[in-house]
């Protein structure tokens, strides 16, 4: 049976570096969506930091955001959402800062962190740890340009934060304060003893939290079974952990060459690598491996 149905994430695999997507790729998204095939984003991303790369090229597509806790049509209309019980976020919360890693909260009333010298700090450790040397002041820069456009706030007391009724939480993002080894340790900890949400990582220097019907696999086959697609007839195309729940439901799945062992190994098919123009490349090796069956 045809693809009718193709979900790919952005960082890692279809943006080819922090913010920009290839001219070939976003030209073959373009050719399949003319020829009927859906194309939908899923990403760790907000939905206002994922538009941004997909309306540099013209792009215009649903979007699946924060690893399946906010799913938006192409008109950016919220079609569904999946929040983290906050009680279990106040428990997540201590045992984070307990175990001295830097926690955000990202709600739909905005992202917070209790302060910006913290923010500041996870920021230098994401990148450290990512092997990505970027100078004070261009990180200041940076996250000056970040607070303005997707409105990063700070909130010292986050127990009157969660305490308003009309907010609601969707993600954790965890940063390392000092060492790569505790993140992981702690990853493992929570992933053992809070089964309630998924525990998953779109990188070395972070985790990201998500409830468990807010990730990108039960995410994804809420937007097929709402559209009328078959997940036999989807294709997947993922890097990192947070993409395997969704390589798992689809009938067709490819993991990036810079992807995690994991991913590869969840993934039916290896794609070339973000920079090589992989999700293009894995859309066409897609539709001809059908074609020719």
């Amino acid at each position: 049976m045809p693809i009718t149905l193709i979900a790919s994430d952005m960082d890692g695999t279809l943006l080819k570096d922090r913010d920009s997507i290839s001219q070939f790729s976003a030209e073959t998204i373009k050719s399949i969506q003319k020829q009927g095939i859906s194309f939908v984003a899923c990403t760790g991303r907000t939905l206002a930091q994922a538009r941004g790369p997909l309306n540099e090229q013209g792009i215009s597509c649903p979007i699946i955001a924060l690893n399946g806790a906010q799913i938006y049509d192409e008109n950016n209309q919220l079609l569904h959402q999946s929040t983290i019980p906050k009680e279990i976020g106040r428990e997540l919360i201590k045992e984070i800062e307990s175990s001295l890693c830097f926690v955000e909260l990202i709600t739909d009333k905005g992202i917070y962190m209790r302060t910006r010298e913290a923010r500041i700090e996870s920021f230098k450790s994401y990148f450290k740890f990512s092997n990505q040397h970027i100078p004070h002041e261009q990180l200041l820069d940076s996250l000056k340009d970040l607070e303005q456009t997707f409105g990063l706030e700070y909130e010292a007391d986050f127990d009157t934060l969660l305490d308003q009724e009309d907010l609601n939480l969707l993600k954790l993002s965890v940063f390392p304060q000092h060492s790569i080894a505790v993140l992981k340790a702690l990853q493992r900890d929570l992933a053992s003893r809070f089964s309630m949400v998924s525990v998953t990582s779109s990188g070395i220097g972070n985790i990201e939290i998500n409830s468990k019907e807010g990730q990108k696999g039960a995410a994804l086959t809420y937007f097929a079974k709402k559209f009328g697609h078959d997940l036999e007839n989807t294709l997947t195309i993922g890097d990192n952990l947070n993409d395997i729940s969704m390589l798992k439901v689809s009938g067709h799945s490819y993991a990036m060459a810079n992807g995690a062992k994991e991913t590869k190994i969840a993934a039916q098919f290896l794609a070339k690598s973000n920079k090589e123009d992989g999700v293009a490349y894995a859309i066409l090796d897609a539709l001809s491996r059908i074609e020719n069956t």
